[in-house]
């Protein structure tokens, strides 16, 4: 197996993270979420 590249895990962990913040930002628009649940889900 080939080893993964940084250039590649960096693209890889950026896409997810953007992809999380997006499902975030659909959840908050649909449900206002109080300060402590927002904090458990961090």
């Amino acid at each position: 197996m080939k080893l993964i590249s940084p250039h590649l895990a960096m693209k890889f962990a950026r896409n997810l993270t953007r992809t999380l913040i997006e499902k975030r930002r659909k959840k908050k628009g649909k449900i206002k979420i109080s300060k402590s649940q927002k904090d458990q889900t961090l």
